[in-house]
């Protein structure tokens, strides 16, 4: 199974670097990520992007908002099961690898979500250490009474 990770950004030149290096860094190695830079004015967002066009192919439209930039990456999409990943969010090293496995060994899964830390500038991360036990549920409470939608994965072929 091939993974297409969308990652939309609009500036953020500085979680960029390690949402994509997040994705780099996985265990699973049959990926594809494509950055769909949304306009972006920050130029040190597009320099982050740019730097990884070795491994990502790299996109850049008039800013639509974020939707329009899912879309985008979804049309250059070629993978099996699409991940959209935000541009200050990162994957535990073993993100893809466990979340494959779960849609292989359950053909009848379409979506595959995720436990969740949030990290602020007051985090200690060895603390906060990102969880990947598996969950079919696709919505979690963020701990303020709303719900929040956690990283997940979508099989395109279901």
């Amino acid at each position: 199974m091939k993974v297409s990770v969308i990652i939309p950004f609009y500036n953020g030149a500085g979680t960029l670097e390690w949402s994509i290096r997040s994705v780099t860094h996985q265990r699973f190695r049959n990926w594809e990520l494509i950055l769909v830079d949304d306009g972006s004015v920050d130029e040190a967002a597009s320099r982050v992007a740019q730097s990884h066009s070795h491994e990502a192919t790299v996109i850049r439209q008039d800013n639509r908002g974020v939707a329009e930039a899912i879309n985008t990456g979804m049309q250059h999409a070629s993978g099996d099961a699409i991940l959209m990943l935000s541009g200050d969010d990162w994957l535990d090293p073993g993100f893809l690898e466990e979340t494959v496995k779960v849609l292989e060994q359950n053909p009848e899964v379409g979506i595959v979500s995720t436990d969740m830390h949030v990290f602020t500038e007051e985090s200690d991360a060895i603390e906060a250490t990102l969880t990947t036990s598996l969950d079919t549920e696709i919505w979690t409470n963020n701990h303020s009474g709303q719900l929040s939608c956690t990283s997940r994965i979508v099989s395109t072929s279901r």
